[in-house]
């Protein structure tokens, strides 16, 4: 009996201690994959009912974004066009089609850099973005959400478009969401940059610290959470990438 009664016990506790419902969830595609593994692999991240999914290195791969929105129930993508500059278009936003959504758009950051793939220069980075209403824990919050891919090897001679890249999101914390009514700011993704970094271009001493926002750890070393919500991070399946997924849930 007092077995059972202390098996009982632990399982609670463990329940305790799970977080909650996902309420964002973010996957870096990869680019170069085969379209049938990246379909399979998209199905497979919308199917847990994310409120809202940000995604990276999707440009390839806009078409079966779209035909997956569709497709389990959410919202037409958010992203840059294509032909607004190679790489772009590498960030998409998706929100569930019953979540309710006041304003979106693009944010343009031209501020070239050299890839570490050939050394391909690159012009910059799009950042898609929204304001929306989040069900956290059964309280609705006006959020600024956007999808983030920074730009690679900021302490590799890429400075100049990093700080330029935080600058914008800086701004876009404080005036977009001002504009649109949000009281809250949601920022994740791929940054390229260490969640640990404490130096003076982390994410940390340019971004978070001065919008009074955490930084969200899910277990990976650069994909991670900048927010003010009340969210736990949690590290998902790679599904064929060379990224974990991550999401933010409920902390209970």
């Amino acid at each position: 009996m007092i077995r059972r009664t202390w098996a009982g016990a632990r399982q609670l506790l463990r329940r305790a201690a799970r977080p909650g419902r996902p309420v964002a969830l973010s996957a870096n595609l990869l680019v170069g994959r085969r379209r049938r593994r990246v379909r399979r692999a998209l199905r497979k991240h919308l199917r847990r009912r994310a409120q809202v999914v940000a995604l990276q290195e999707a440009g390839g791969y806009l078409d079966l974004i779209d035909d997956a929105a569709k497709e389990e129930g959410y919202r037409p993508p958010i992203h840059a066009k294509p032909t607004a500059g190679r790489g772009m278009d590498s960030s998409v936003l998706l929100f569930r089609d019953d979540v309710p959504v006041y304003a979106q758009g693009v944010a343009l950051v031209r501020a070239p850099w050299t890839g570490p793939r050939l050394k391909i220069r690159w012009p910059g980075r799009g950042i898609p973005w929204g304001v929306a209403d989040l069900d956290v824990a059964g309280q609705v919050h006006r959020t600024l959400v956007a999808s983030i891919h920074g730009p690679w090897g900021y302490d590799r001679g890429n400075a100049r478009s990093w700080r330029r890249y935080l600058r914008r999101l800086r701004r876009m914390a404080r005036r977009l969401a001002k504009r649109h009514g949000a009281t809250h700011v949601l920022f994740l993704g791929d940054w390229n940059c260490s969640s640990v970094a404490v130096d003076e271009l982390s994410v940390r001493r340019l971004l978070a610290d001065r919008i009074d926002a955490d930084i969200v750890r899910t277990g990976t070393p650069i994909d991670y959470l900048v927010t003010d919500l009340d969210l736990v991070g949690k590290k998902g399946p790679r599904r064929g990438s060379d990224h974990h997924s991550i999401e933010g849930r409920e902390a209970a």
